[in-house]
């Protein structure tokens, strides 16, 4: 079974990578496959676009269309987690902001690490905590969710210098992640490889690569 590693960049645009110091994002462009022009949901919130990430469902299909608690999901949105999980896959998710718990029923999550991110220290220990699991767990599936942009964004304003300086820090804290797939790579078998997709969303302005050592993308989703 081929491996996926998935990582969201909360409040990422995609005119920012070009704007400040992204190493990491610019090694995995160059070497994966990248759309820079994508577009996400209406409503362009962050519970929402997850829901349509994890169900390949519009909002208006899968019934989530607020950043609640508590969302109130159509029975026909079936997430990403329990299909791997039905196919006797295993599954991990590391995030920061509490909400996302929602995107899998219980027992649907093999490891669950949700750590509160108040400074870039705290989200680079995240994906470190993201890159040691990898290592010694080799789960089917990994999310990883990272916030500090969309903080900083919203606390001080879209393109300016703190904002570019967090997503910086965002490169910064893929980084571990970026160093175990690429080992993870040389020690798995032909018929097993590791892929990684990296989306950063924004209202309408949607950054999205896939980095795989496979010529085709593991997670088709309907836009």
């Amino acid at each position: 079974m081929n491996k996926t590693l998935l990582i969201l960049i909360d409040g990422l645009r995609s005119d920012a990578i070009a704007r400040t110091a992204t190493p990491v994002l610019d090694d995995l462009m160059e070497t994966g496959m990248v759309c820079l022009s994508g577009q996400t949901v209406e409503p362009s919130l962050t519970l929402p676009a997850h829901f349509s990430i994890f169900s390949s469902l519009p909002p208006y299909s899968h019934g989530v269309m607020t950043n609640t608690a508590t969302p109130d999901m159509s029975g026909a949105a079936q997430s990403l987690f329990a299909q791997i999980k039905a196919q006797g896959g295993t599954t991990a998710a590391f995030y920061s902001w509490d909400h996302l718990r929602n995107l899998a029923f219980p027992g649907q999550v093999d490891y669950t690490l949700v750590q509160r991110v108040d400074s870039p220290k705290d989200q680079k220990l995240l994906g470190n905590a993201a890159a040691r699991h990898l290592i010694t767990h080799r789960p089917d599936f990994t999310f990883v969710y990272l916030e500090w942009a969309d903080l900083m964004g919203h606390a001080h304003g879209w393109m300016s210098d703190a904002y570019l300086s967090a997503v910086t820090q965002c490169d910064q804290a893929i980084q571990k992640m970026a160093e175990a797939v690429h080992t993870l790579n040389k020690k798995v078998s032909d018929s097993t490889s590791w892929w990684s997709a990296i989306m950063g969303v924004k209202k309408s302005i949607t950054f999205q690569t896939i980095w795989t050592t496979s010529p085709f993308p593991l997670l088709p989703m309907e836009t």
